[in-house]
């Protein structure tokens, strides 16, 4: 059995049967150096407010579009479906966009509130997801 971490993974096209892609693979020290990283940087990101973590989205919202061309064609390569990836490509920029715009109220601190209970305030705390802490292989199928 060979249990040496292959460079890249093959990818076949359901279309054609032949193999047009070939993906780097991360080996379990790059993965672990890469969620480190972004560990390390969430402070930083849940430090931002609201409407500044919206704006990075936006950003990433602008790159997409601008990338647009060449990932539908690469979905179309796959799939054959233009029209299909065309309204997924859309739906996904429009979501994000929408979610960007919403997200200032949706998560704008709400003061706390009196339960039924009289000894018992409920209060909301909105905050980040962190990355979380995985072994790394505990992804890895067996």
């Amino acid at each position: 059995m060979n249990t040496e971490t292959p460079t890249t993974l093959p990818t076949r096209n359901p279309r054609s049967g032949l193999v047009d892609h070939q993906m780097p693979v991360a080996d379990a020290a790059e993965v672990a150096a890469a969620a480190a990283s972004l560990r390390s940087a969430q402070p930083a990101w849940a430090a931002l407010s609201v409407a500044a973590r919206a704006a990075v989205r936006l950003r990433w919202h602008a790159a997409l579009r601008e990338l647009q061309p060449a990932m539908l064609a690469a979905l179309v390569a796959d799939t054959g479906r233009l029209a299909e990836a065309q309204l997924e490509f859309d739906a996904t920029l429009g979501a994000l966009q929408r979610w960007c715009a919403q997200a200032p109220d949706l998560l704008a601190p709400e003061p706390p509130r009196q339960a039924s209970i009289p000894f018992v305030r409920i209060e909301q705390l909105r905050q980040p997801y962190p990355v979380l802490p995985m072994p790394v292989g505990a992804c890895a199928s067996s």
